[in-house]
């Protein structure tokens, strides 16, 4: 029964950004992830992120997911 978990994970990220020519810009990006543990052998994450990042003058935003599953054998 110890071999199971639930981890939580909050990432913020933040900076700056040059490009010649159209100047500087903040960079940053939040992301959530879940890690499920269902044994030593068996484990599951899961998450998303939203992020910012100015190209040639302009801030875009972005979203990303991602899965992943981890089997030991």
């Amino acid at each position: 029964r110890y071999d199971r978990s639930l981890v939580q994970r909050l990432f913020i990220t933040l900076g700056n950004y040059r490009q010649h020519g159209f100047g500087s810009g903040e960079v940053g990006a939040v992301r959530y992830e879940q890690e499920w543990s269902l044994d030593n052998r068996l484990g599951l994450r899961y998450g998303a992120q939203r992020g910012f990042h100015p190209y040639d003058g302009v801030r875009e935003y972005a979203n990303f997911y991602n899965l992943s599953l981890n089997w030991r054998f």
